[in-house]
């Protein structure tokens, strides 16, 4: 596609990077709000990751590294984690993290939830069209990789 084309798609139904954005902050700012706490998306990262994982002592420090790409920081992350403790969904052992029976609960009602919101935001959706999204986001990734400072995030 040469350049005129790709401005007058722009015009015409607006830059694929200001629906990014947008679908992005409102992933940011998506609420799952429960009995036992409000879930944002780092929640919801967090309490999915430690269920995962919840048959085995989890080190704090692999878990602050899987969560820096939602918290923004290994700070923003740690806060999270402390969170999670004061509110007895996780218990800690120095540097290791257990699952509760409460964090198993709280999850159920978040994962409730979360499915609900999936569903409604996937309404009239096909699985081709979201393959194709995808598809399509990914060959922008591969493309604009040549002119990036840093790699690009996975």
């Amino acid at each position: 596609m040469n350049y005129d084309e790709i401005a007058t798609l722009m015009k015409e139904s607006g830059p694929i990077g200001s629906y990014v954005k947008k679908l992005n902050h409102a992933f940011e700012h998506l609420i799952r709000d429960t009995q036992y706490g409000k879930f944002d998306r780092a929640d919801w990262q967090l309490i999915n990751y430690l269920h995962t994982h919840k048959e085995q002592t989890i080190q704090r420090q692999s878990v602050i590294e899987f969560l820096i790409y939602f918290a923004g920081s290994a700070e923003v992350a740690n806060l999270r984690i402390e969170k999670f403790i004061e509110k007895n969904i996780i218990q800690t052992n120095v540097d290791q993290l257990t699952w509760t029976g409460l964090g198993q609960v709280s999850f159920d009602v978040v994962y409730a939830k979360h499915k609900i919101i999936n569903e409604q935001v996937f309404e009239h959706i096909t699985s081709e069209q979201y393959v194709m999204t995808i598809q399509t986001l990914e060959k922008f990734l591969s493309n604009i990789h040549l002119f990036l400072y840093s790699e690009p995030i996975k």
